[in-house]
């Protein structure tokens, strides 16, 4: 947690122990993360982002609650200052695409079929033959996403079946 020094001398160790504990857990399944911006008196201000899509992505009032259920210890005033996720779309171009389509073992042909593209579209768009759109980089980013969470979700369950086995 980015400026934890400013609320340190606050609170005994054990309270900042387990604020740090419970910002750990949020922060590796959701991706948030919290900066504390200011604290004045009794009043509290956090940044709180959502800068990695690890789940499900939150919407402002989510960041916020989220954000303040960390502070809960607080007494006083929190005040949060959410920012939504925001994916990278610079990045996505022909070349991108092509790397995703390697690794996730996609053809053109699963693209057509499963954004509803024709088959000159995909060829072009893979091929390079034009400029990508806003809209396309984010139909592209959203679909290799699918890919990602789903692969995420099948370690998930080898993580979990190991355990089980473990213990």
């Amino acid at each position: 947690m980015k400026n934890i020094d400013l609320i340190k001398d606050m609170y005994p160790e054990g309270v900042i122990r387990s604020l740090l504990a419970r910002y750990g857990k949020f922060r590796a399944i959701s991706g948030m993360e919290i900066k504390i911006l200011e604290v004045n008196g009794k009043t509290l201000k956090i940044e709180a982002v959502h800068k990695k899509r690890k789940s499900r992505l939150l919407n402002q009032k989510e960041l916020i609650d989220r954000a303040k259920t960390i502070f809960d210890f607080w007494d006083g005033t929190v005040h949060c200052f959410p920012l939504t996720y925001e994916p990278e779309l610079s990045k996505i171009n022909n070349t991108w695409i092509r790397k995703k389509m390697g690794e996730y073992e996609v053809k053109n042909k699963d693209i057509e079929r499963n954004l509803g593209l024709d088959k000159s579209t995909v060829s072009t768009i893979i091929n390079g033959g034009r400029s990508l759109t806003k809209s396309q980089k984010a139909l592209f980013y959203y679909y290799f996403l699918h890919f990602d969470t789903y692969q995420a979700m099948e370690h998930l369950q080898e993580i979990v079946s190991r355990h089980k086995k473990e213990a």
